[in-house]
Formats: structure tokens, C-alpha cells, sequence
């Protein structure tokens, strides 16, 4: 099975570089992260717009974490777009940061 990518999905009044550390510390440890911006125009919206990010960037398994209000864009595609999502929880397993 492929390794799947880590998508993080930042809240509202962030932007992508709110995950810099963890998405640095994801990276050192070898695993391909991405941060797709987040439009905040609705979950249903945004998910679209980040499963199109997606599908152009990725062709295997993602894991998705979402914080805050990207928790909602998160869920809708885990729902929509089941296939491609790992069911495990990152959240059970955090990463320990320096």
C-alpha cells in the first residue's frame, strides 16, 4: 500500500503557515505533507476546492487533519472521497514536537 500524504487543513483566521512546525516535523520524519489553502466559504465548498487541490497534486491515500474550522472541509471529504482517506485517526497517535 502506498504511503499516504498528510493534508492539513488549517482553520479560520489562519492560513497554511499556521502548520509550518508540525508540517516540518511531519516532513523530517519522511512523510510528504501538504496545506492546501482553505477558502473559508462553507465546509461543502471548501472540501471541493481542496479535494480539486488534491487530485492534482496527489494519486494515492491522504490522511487528513483539519484544525478548528478545517475540521468541517475535512469531514465532508472523508465522507465524499472515502476511498482515498486512511480511517485511522491522527489525533490518536499525536506527534510529539520539540
Amino acid at each position: 500500500m502506498a504511503t499516504p500524504t498528510i493534508v492539513l487543513v488549517h482553520g479560520a483566521r489562519a492560513d497554511a503557515s499556521s502548520w509550518n512546525a508540525v508540517a516540518s516535523e511531519l516532513q523530517s520524519q519522511g512523510h510528504t505533507v501538504l496545506g492546501p489553502p482553505n477558502l473559508l466559504r462553507g465546509p461543502v465548498t471548501d472540501a471541493a476546492y481542496i479535494s480539486s487541490f488534491l487530485a492534482q497534486r496527489t494519486t494515492g491515500p491522504v490522511v487528513l487533519v483539519g484544525h478548528s474550522y478545517g475540521g468541517g472541509p475535512a469531514r465532508q471529504l472523508r465522507q465524499h472521497d472515502h476511498h482515498r482517506h486512511d480511517p485511522t485517526s491522527p489525533a490518536a497517535q499525536p506527534a510529539k514536537l520539540p
